[in-house]
C-alpha cells in the first residue's frame, strides 16, 4: 500500500508540473458542420487543438497546433510544433519549430521548419522550396524528399527519393534508394538495402557510403555497430512518433464522440475513478483475473465460441475506453486543482494532454498506463452493475 501511495504521489506532482502549460483554445465542429477552419486573419495567442472531417488553418498560432481529421490543410503561421494527423495532410507556410504528422498522404509544400520533421505515412512528399532547419525523420511506403535539411535524414520506407542538401549524416532502409541531381549530402550515406542506390545527374556524397545488408550484419567485420544502432533507432522513432500522434488524435476524436452522445453516462463513469479510486481499481483488476479464463472457457464448449468472440469484442472496446474515462476524471480534478470552470470537452482534452505526458515519461509510463487501465475497466464495470442492480 505505502508503494502504490508513493506512485499516485508522483503521477499526481508530474500533473501539477505540466498542467499550467497544458490550457488551450478547442475547436471542434458545430452543428452539422463537415469543417473546421481558422481564417487567414484569425490569431489564437495560445495552443490550438481542431479536429473534423475537414481542417482548414490559415491564421497564426502563438503555440502549438494539435490537428486531426480526414483532410487537414494548414497554410498559416504556427510559432511552435505542428502534431498533425488524418487520411490526407497537407502542411505549408511558417513553422517556428518541429512537424510531427501522420496520415495516409502528407504533403510538405513551400514551408519553412525552424526544427525538425518527423513524418509516416503512406506516400510522404516534401517540396524542394520548404526548408528544414533540423532534422528529417521520416518512415513511409514511398518517401520524396526535395527539401535542404540543415541536419541529417533518418527512417526507412518502400521506396526513398533525395533531392536536396542534407547537412550531415544519412541513415536509410529503402527497398530502392534515388539520389537526385539535386542531391547533396555533407557527411555519410548509410543505407540498408538489397539494392545499390541509384545516383541520378549531378548527386553527391561527401562522406562515405555503406551499404548494410541483412546477412551481411552478422558477419561483416567493416561494418560498424553504431551504424545498424542509429539506422535502427532512426526508423523506430519515425514510426514511433507517427504511432503517437495518430494514437492522440484518434483517441481525442473518439473521446468527443463520445461526450457528446453519452454526456450523462461518460460524467458517470469518470466520477467514480475520483469517489472510489481504490474501487475502481480493484474491480478492475477482478476484471482482468476473470475474463481470460472465462472467455476461454466459452471457446473450448465449441457452443459459447460465438459468445466468446461477442464478449471479448465488447471487452476490447472496454479497454480502449478505459483510458478515456481516466482523462476525463483527470480534467475534472484538475479543474478544482486550477479553479476553473470548463465545459467537459475541454476538461476532456486537457485530461488527455496529461495522461499521454504522464505516459511517456520513462520508468513510470508503463504504471501509468496500466494503472488507468484498471481504473477505467473498473469504474466502467461499477456502472454497468449498477443499471443491472436497477433493473
Amino acid at each position: 500500500m505505502k508503494k502504490f501511495l508513493f506512485f499516485s504521489v508522483v503521477v499526481l506532482n508530474a500533473v501539477l508540473i505540466c498542467a499550467p502549460s497544458a490550457l488551450a483554445v478547442i475547436a471542434v465542429p458545430a452543428g452539422e458542420s463537415k469543417t473546421v477552419m481558422l481564417g487567414k486573419n484569425e490569431v489564437v495567442n495560445d495552443d490550438l487543438f481542431i479536429s473534423g472531417d475537414e481542417v482548414l488553418v490559415e491564421g497564426t498560432v502563438n503555440g502549438d497546433l494539435y490537428a486531426a481529421g480526414g483532410m487537414v490543410t494548414i497554410r498559416g503561421t504556427v510559432n511552435g510544433d505542428i502534431l498533425a494527423a488524418g487520411g490526407n495532410l497537407e502542411i505549408s507556410g511558417k513553422i517556428a519549430d518541429d512537424i510531427r504528422a501522420a496520415g495516409g498522404n502528407i504533403r510538405i509544400e513551400k514551408a519553412a521548419v525552424g526544427d525538425s520533421v518527423s513524418v509516416a505515412g503512406g506516400n510522404l512528399s516534401i517540396d524542394e522550396e520548404t526548408t528544414i532547419g533540423g532534422g528529417l525523420v521520416v518512415a513511409g511506403g514511398t518517401i520524396v524528399s526535395r527539401a535542404d535539411v540543415a541536419r541529417g535524414v533518418t527512417g526507412g520506407g518502400g521506396s526513398v527519393n533525395l533531392d536536396g542538401k542534407v547537412g550531415k549524416d544519412v541513415y536509410l532502409g529503402a527497398g530502392m534508394l534515388t539520389l537526385s541531381s539535386g542531391a547533396d549530402i555533407a557527411g555519410d550515406l548509410v543505407y540498408s538495402s538489397e539494392e545499390k542506390p541509384q545516383f541520378v545527374g549531378e548527386a553527391t556524397v561527401s562522406g562515405e557510403i555503406r551499404q548494410l545488408k541483412p546477412e551481411v550484419m552478422r558477419v561483416a567485420g567493416g561494418v560498424k555497430n553504431e551504424d545498424v544502432r542509429r539506422l535502427g533507432e532512426g526508423i523506430f522513432r519515425g514510426i514511433h512518433a507517427g504511432f503517437r500522434v495518430w494514437s492522440f488524435f484518434a483517441s481525442l476524436l473518439v473521446g468527443l464522440v463520445m461526450l457528446a452522445l453519452f454526456p450523462k453516462v461518460s460524467e458517470e463513469v469518470a466520477g467514480k475513478i475520483s469517489k472510489r479510486f481504490f474501487a475502481s481499481l480493484g474491480w478492475g483488476l477482478l476484471v482482468f483475473i476473470i475474463a481470460g479464463p472465462a472467455l476461454f472457457l466459452l471457446v473450448i464448449t465449441v457452443v459459447g465460441i460465438p459468445l466468446a468472440m461477442i464478449l471479448g469484442m465488447l471487452f476490447l472496446i472496454d479497454l480502449y475506453v478505459a483510458k478515456l474515462f481516466v482523462a476525463l476524471a483527470l480534467g475534472s480534478w484538475m479543474q478544482k486543482l486550477l479553479n476553473q470552470k470548463w465545459n467537459h470537452y475541454i476538461g476532456f482534452t486537457l485530461g488527455l494532454v496529461a495522461f499521454y505526458i504522464l505516459h511517456s515519461l520513462p520508468w513510470i509510463g508503463f504504471m501509468v498506463w496500466l494503472v488507468a487501465l484498471l481504473l477505467g475497466v473498473g469504474s466502467l464495470f461499477q456502472y454497468k452493475k449498477l443499471l443491472w442492480k436497477k433493473r
